[in-house]
């Protein structure tokens, strides 16, 4: 793998026009996420669903075209910024909050996901727990994020094509992924983790070239 050892990176961005960067590359790359909108779609029913993310990119929106009730839970203080009040966004009530300690009663989500966070997470055991004490008895949580042991031709591909871009947009993305990469879990790093929660049966599909993906329903997590 490109990066051997896991680095933990700080927030992705701290400004506006960085947070609107990040939003439109997620907007741009979307085919890459592809496989995960349609597992996320194919268990979302009515919901409610929560969403726990930084608050961009385009996969919120596909959730409420489906019209299924949908929660986000943002960590960044741009999240709630990003996207403007819109009849299409009622119903998605959006806070900042801590992830590890989410404001919602036990067993009221259909659908838990994250994009792009288990990388970012000190304590990713009691963000796992946390996640699924939310989660209805018949429920899920998804979890999506990059993988440090992408395939290397793919990841050449993309650091040298935003590396042909030497504009201020272009370094910064360049910058943003490198360091994402950096802090990404190997496939079978999260698979320990995973055994390491209590987590007795997953699913942990590593199809895709540069990401993973992990379906955990609830009631097989045990205390370890």
């Amino acid at each position: 793998m490109i990066f051997p050892c896991r680095e933990m990176a700080a927030e992705p961005f701290a400004t506006r026009w960085e947070a609107e960067l990040y939003d439109a590359y997620l907007e741009r790359t979307a085919p890459y996420r592809e496989e995960f909108l349609r597992r996320l779609l194919s268990l979302v029913r009515e919901g409610p669903v929560l969403e726990v993310s930084d608050g961009c990119g385009p996969t919120s929106r596909a959730l409420r075209e489906t019209g299924a009730r949908l929660y986000r839970s943002l960590r960044s203080p741009w999240g709630c910024r990003l996207q403007p009040a819109a009849p299409s966004a009622a119903g998605a009530p959006r806070l900042r909050c801590d992830e590890g300690r989410l404001p919602f009663p036990d067993a009221v989500f259909e659908v838990v996901y994250t994009e792009g966070q288990l990388r970012r997470w000190p304590s990713p055991r009691g963000v796992i727990a946390e996640l699924l004490r939310v989660t209805r008895e018949e429920g899920f949580v998804l979890l999506h994020d990059l993988r440090r042991d992408a395939d290397p031709f793919v990841a050449e591909y993309l650091i040298r094509e935003m590396a042909d871009d030497e504009s201020a947009e272009g370094r910064f993305l360049l910058r943003h992924f490198l360091a994402s990469l950096r802090a990404a879990y190997a496939v079978d790093e999260v698979a320990r983790l995973l055994c390491e929660c209590g987590c007795r049966t997953f699913l942990l599909d590593a199809t895709n070239e540069v990401s993973l993906t992990v379906a955990l329903r609830k009631g097989v997590l045990q205390p370890t």
